[in-house]
């Protein structure tokens, strides 16, 4: 079972791999949106592995459940292009030792694993959120978002894979 691990262990290694344009196989990143009001709930989640193979799942319990789980085989370059974006927005992350946020807030985790050890940061991925802080959405943050949004939609809708429109990324973020 992975553990959590301190994060100049993880993230030290993670950028000599960065440095170097290539990933060793045992590099994984998971990617989870979790939250909501009661009865609004929403989880999804996006696993990546070094070699591209990406997973996809969402439920919802927006008045009906709906469920939804698939993959595909991304090739490489889509999980180091997700750990390139993950450390660009680190600096905007919240380390997990640090996270607090308010009830029924829509939370994302983004956990990257090198081997059995783990480091996960959160954010919160509501911009009223944000707004309601004074703050706007780092746009690290949004870009981070918005490359998980467009493999879900890879995964989940083949037919379509050359991204989404900011209309498509607008609505995935409510």
């Amino acid at each position: 079972m992975p553990r959590e691990n301190s994060t100049d262990s993880v993230i030290s290694r993670l950028r000599k791999q960065l440095n170097k344009g290539r990933l060793a196989d045992d590099v994984s990143v998971v990617f989870r949106v979790q939250g909501g009001v009661h009865g609004e709930q929403i989880e999804r989640s996006v696993v990546l592995s070094a070699p591209g193979l990406a997973r996809v799942s969402m439920s919802r319990s927006l008045g009906r459940k709906r469920d939804a789980d698939a993959g595909k085989n991304l090739g490489r370059a889509a999980t180091l292009d997700a750990v390139r974006e993950f450390e660009a927005a680190i600096d905007d992350l919240i380390p997990q030792s640090e996270a607090r946020f308010v009830p029924d807030s829509l939370v994302a985790a983004i956990t990257i694993g090198i081997g059995d050890e783990t480091e996960t940061y959160y954010f919160l991925v509501d911009e009223e959120a944000y707004q309601h802080e004074g703050k706007k959405v780092p746009a690290s943050v949004r870009r981070l978002v918005d490359y998980f949004g467009d493999i879900e939609n890879k995964c989940l809708n083949p037919k379509r894979e050359h991204g989404t429109s900011k209309r498509g990324r607008q609505a995935r973020r409510q």
